[in-house]
């Protein structure tokens, strides 16, 4: 879970691994704010224990929350239980401040969602409910 007991991470050092990871046709950037930094890193950790040579295409916020993309040769089920993995990441961000690491809440300016803290407010955001399938779709699936 989270690394608030143990000694900060050395975040340089993973960042480089994971650029190191990222597939040639992605730009070698982590597209998300400090605040999460210690997740992503907390992240690619967690999975190198599943798979040490993982490939990673993109990690990056979007909509308010943390976005791994990987690839593993390890077969469906270690791609499950990574999937799992970022998935638990992602649920996390979206209760993390992307800027700062403190708690924070999916907030929205000028067309763009990101998870901030309360503070943010005073420079124009506003705080929104999470985005849900059913609040973009409507309450009812339809089955094709």
């Amino acid at each position: 879970m989270m690394n608030m007991e143990k000694e900060p991470f050395n975040i340089p050092e993973i960042f480089e691994d994971i650029k190191k990871r990222i597939d040639p046709l992605y730009a070698k950037s982590i597209a998300c704010e400090e605040g999460w930094h210690n997740l992503v890193a907390e992240c690619h950790l967690e999975i190198l224990k599943k798979d040490p040579d993982y490939k990673i295409y993109q990690i990056k916020e979007k909509f308010g929350s943390l976005r791994y993309y990987f690839d593993t040769k390890l077969g469906d089920m270690v791609e499950y239980e990574i999937f799992q993995i970022t998935s638990k990441y992602e649920l996390l961000s979206q209760e993390i401040c992307e800027k700062t690491g403190k708690p924070g809440v999916l907030m929205f300016k000028q067309g763009l969602y990101k998870t901030l803290a309360k503070e943010f407010e005073n420079e124009g955001w506003s705080p929104q409910q999470k985005i849900t399938y059913e609040k973009i779709f409507g309450s009812e699936k339809e089955v094709t």
